[in-house]
């Protein structure tokens, strides 16, 4: 679906895409500028062959049912979910703006803008419930460890 979308709204030629018939057996094999730029961490490499976890596209607020309690009970629209690498946690929700960027009606550069500032606010809540997860001894602290494997 997503290379589909870029032939249809990014104006990428088809031909561009890899045909379709090809499969990648590796995480690597998938993200190879990641890995020829050495993006990706000894940490992530040891997950190259999965275990892959769920991944929805297409997660966002209005597919989340809660209760009067504010308490979620259900997930609706599983159509774009499949099993993807633990890359895939790296990708920021596109859903901040509510709005797709396609259908933004002051252009991308506009959306990128607003984008940015809310990406912000919502790592920063991200890092304040971590953080009081953690405290609270609901969360371990991997932190640390994350930056020794970083280097």
């Amino acid at each position: 679906m997503p290379m589909n979308e870029l032939v249809r709204l990014g104006s990428l030629p088809q031909s561009a895409l890899p045909s379709p018939d090809t499969t990648f057996d590796t995480a690597s094999s998938l993200f190879r500028k990641l890995a020829r730029d050495q993006k990706l961490t000894q940490r992530w490499r040891s997950l190259d062959k999965g275990p892959f976890k769920i991944w929805c596209d297409d997660f966002r607020p209005a597919n989340v049912l809660m209760d009067e309690d504010l308490k979620i009970i259900g997930v609706v629209d599983w159509e774009f979910t499949y099993a993807a690498p633990v890359e895939f946690t790296y990708a920021p929700p596109w859903w901040l703006l509510i709005e797709k960027p396609e259908y933004w009606p002051d252009g991308l550069e506009d959306w990128c803008g607003k984008f940015e500032r809310r990406l912000q606010t919502f790592l920063k809540a991200m890092i304040d419930h971590e953080d009081e997860a953690i405290r609270k001894g609901r969360l371990e602290d991997n932190a640390a460890a994350f930056r020794s494997n970083a280097r």
